[in-house]
């Protein structure tokens, strides 16, 4: 998992943050791509993505994200199944399973579970969901080896 991608997506800031980058100096989608993989263990990469001054958001909007990536990245990571649900685009469509299959407010459940392996295989009943239960397992899967080793290579899809 890349720990700057997910830091941009945590504060819905990637599409922004993407833009920018592009209109800058890096003017395409793997250019853009290829920044991100490079500096997502890298403390300045805000700071020395683009000028933030000449963004639609401005130099202190940037300063405050940078402010809080700046903690984000000195604080000790510990995994969890918020992140890798955002991270991986899952979010939405767990929590329509919570809600549908077990009847549970999804934030009880993140409240529960967040912190522990068995997060994913314990929200809800996987056999009954429009993703089915090949899908779900497939991710299960996917988040133990997640939460063994979060910044790993092969985490990262």
């Amino acid at each position: 998992m890349n720990k700057f991608i997910l830091f941009l997506k945590l504060n819905s800031v990637l599409t922004r943050f993407k833009h920018n980058l592009k209109k800058s100096i890096w003017h395409s989608d793997d250019n853009v791509n290829f920044y991100l993989e490079k500096n997502q263990n890298n403390e300045s990469a805000l700071m020395h993505a683009f000028r933030w001054i000449n963004t639609p958001e401005g130099e202190d909007y940037w300063l405050n994200i940078d402010d809080k990536w700046d903690e984000f990245f000195i604080e000790k990571y510990k995994p969890n199944l918020f992140h890798f649900l955002v991270y991986h685009n899952l979010y939405q469509k767990w929590a329509r399973n919570v809600k549908t299959t077990r009847n549970k407010d999804p934030k009880k459940i993140i409240e529960t579970y967040n912190y522990t392996k068995v997060g994913l295989e314990d929200s809800f009943w996987w056999k009954n969901t429009p993703e089915g239960w090949d899908y779900w397992n497939e991710w299960d899967e996917k988040y133990k080896e997640y939460m063994d080793d979060p910044f790993d290579e092969q985490n990262l899809n």
